[in-house]
């Protein structure tokens, strides 16, 4: 049985070692993992949500990709979402908004989102029944959920997305995985 209840941030010492390795690699131009920017294939005018955004890898490229769109950038920890803050002022990015997941459901309107980015995040969710339902809930009629498993074994993860009866597979590249919404027959864009 999964561990439920709020989600849980990490101690703030830990993060803050996070985000020195982001930095490094944003320094060495590992940062942005552009190949899994073209599967998601966020377009203009969309909203995309960076769920579990840490600071920001995803949040700000996607920003400037999406013109007339926005990106909700969703994270646990609060340093996370200054980060974030902080980096689409420094862009003049005006379609950055942030929210701090507490608890189940989030902060997002339902049926308000085209694509929600999961990256190395779901191994770490205690509750993945109330995520994938949440995401589930936001998402519009044809959304689409792109994830990697992060640290977590990629036929375990895909069983779990699966088992829930809300997501459909519609791409696997390696470790990425496509899903549109359960039920919903509008296929993902061309990648």
């Amino acid at each position: 049985m999964p561990e439920q209840g709020p989600p849980k941030a990490t101690a703030n010492r830990l993060y803050r070692a996070m985000l020195l390795q982001y930095r490094i690699r944003e320094a060495l131009g590992l940062g942005v993992p552009r190949k899994q920017l073209e599967r998601a294939a966020p377009q203009p005018g969309e909203t995309v949500v960076d769920w579990g955004c840490g600071p920001g890898r995803l949040t700000i490229p996607v920003a400037k990709a999406i013109k007339g769109g926005k990106v909700i950038a969703v994270d646990v920890e609060r340093l996370a979402l200054q980060v974030v803050r902080e980096k689409a002022a420094r862009e003049e990015l005006g379609n950055v908004y942030t929210v701090l997941l507490e608890s189940h459901p989030v902060a997002i309107p339902t049926g308000s989102v085209d694509l929600v980015l999961l990256m190395d995040t779901f191994h770490s969710v205690r509750d993945r029944e109330g995520l994938l339902s949440d995401i589930e809930r936001v998402l519009k009629p044809g959304g689409r959920l792109f994830m990697t498993p992060g640290r977590m074994d990629l036929e375990k993860a895909r069983e779990q997305v699966e088992a829930s009866g809300l997501f459909l597979l519609e791409g696997l590249w390696g470790r990425d995985m496509l899903f549109t919404k359960g039920g919903d027959q509008v296929p993902a864009p061309a990648v």
